[in-house]
């Protein structure tokens, strides 16, 4: 007997952060305005109405949305392109969401990791190399994101010049 429904979505129990309490009307699917935030708890109500009232005691729900794989990062030391950085210097990036660690591979040649390869460095967003980089040379670094869903995908090559020693 129900001509319509109120939703109510959260992320905890009794929660309306997501949708609270939305008149969908006589639809049996609701289409949310954005993505569920991913590796969440989500918890739903809906409450079927008619002419006559609200129903009673409708049961919560939940679900756990799935692990998404993380998005790539960016150099912030050295920046990408940049000439004439110290030879001592250490590299850095951007924090990603999701991620719970990082891979990184650095070369002296696009694509190459002679000077690390494919290093796992945990959570952290800086790497300092167990030696110096050699001078007035280009170095290629790939960072690549990881969480328990997956390793980001397709992460860009980055470089940068180091200094002249004399």
């Amino acid at each position: 007997n129900a001509t319509g429904y109120f939703i109510s979505i959260g992320i905890t129990s009794g929660g309306t952060d997501i949708v609270n309490n939305q008149d969908v009307g006589n639809a049996t699917t609701y289409n949310t305005v954005s993505d569920f935030p991913d590796d969440t708890d989500i918890f739903v109500t809906i409450t079927p109405y008619n002419t006559a009232g609200s129903a009673l005691g409708c049961s919560e729900e939940s679900f756990r949305t799935e692990t998404v794989i993380p998005l790539c990062t960016t150099l912030t030391l050295p920046v990408n392109g940049a000439t004439g950085i110290s030879i001592s210097s250490d590299v850095s990036w951007n924090a990603v969401t999701n991620a719970t660690g990082y891979f990184i591979s650095i070369g002296t040649t696009s694509g190459g990791t002679d000077i690390v390869n494919n290093q796992d460095v945990g959570n952290a967003t800086t790497y300092n190399p167990v030696s110096d980089f050699p001078d007035d040379t280009d170095i290629f670094v790939t960072i690549t994101p990881y969480n328990t869903a997956g390793s980001a995908l397709g992460c860009s090559e980055e470089s940068f010049r180091t200094e002249t020693v004399i």
